[in-house]
């Protein structure tokens, strides 16, 4: 299947496109603090209000949605490709890994953003790569419950920001489901993105550091 692709400012300065990305990525730390510092409010002002969750809502409605295959060995080959693809986010043909692993239409949330399309995808993760000085992923362990497949890996990655090098190692679990041709159709992280991304910035992390000292 052929897909196109834009050409913008962004191929002609290179720079400017990681510039772009990790400036919404720092947008999103101080959003994160701000709702972060809102729920510690309510927590102790107003317990008894319940706050919306629309990451949860969207997450249970591709449950229903995107159904994969049971079949272990479709399972198994997928698992194996998905850690050599995400393995290391800087090689230079990501993009077209991801394209081969992930299917058209899909649900994809990594606590930073919800996608549905391999259109979406594709740039998002490219982008990911070439913000990153260094990236590794490492698969730990999968298991498999019927069409659910649960992902055990840690992660280390280095980037800059402020003029800072910056090195963060997390751990996580990622929610996978397949199709019968072995592509992802639905992905979720679940990893505490404040600990191996945000609270690592400058300013940032200062701030969340002293609204979990306060809780």
């Amino acid at each position: 299947m052929h897909r196109s692709y834009q050409t913008n400012a962004d191929s002609k300065h290179p720079n400017s496109g990681r510039k772009r990305f990790l400036h919404g990525l720092l947008a999103g730390g101080a959003l994160t603090f701000i709702l972060i510092t809102g729920a510690s409010l309510m927590l102790f002002g107003c317990a008894s209000k319940q706050v919306k969750s629309y990451y949860a809502d969207d997450y249970l409605q591709a449950l229903q949605t995107h159904r994969g295959s049971d079949d272990s060995e479709v399972i198994a080959r997928g698992v194996e490709r998905f850690a050599a693809t995400l393995g290391d986010f800087t090689i230079t043909d990501l993009r077209q890994q991801v394209e081969s692993l992930y299917a058209d239409e899909l649900y994809f949330n990594d606590t930073f953003k919800t996608l549905r399309s391999i259109d979406e995808l594709a740039p998002y993760l490219q982008e990911t790569g070439e913000t990153v000085t260094s990236s590794t992923v490492e698969v730990l362990s999968h298991s498999q419950d019927g069409e659910d497949v649960y992902v055990r890996w840690v992660m280390d990655f280095a980037f800059r920001a402020a003029g800072k090098n910056i090195e963060s190692r997390s751990l996580g679990i990622s929610h996978l489901r397949f199709n019968e041709s072995g592509e992802i159709i639905l992905h979720q992280d679940f990893w505490d993105s404040n600990d191996g991304f945000y609270s690592n910035l400058p300013f940032v992390g200062g701030l969340l550091h002293r609204v979990r000292n306060k809780l």
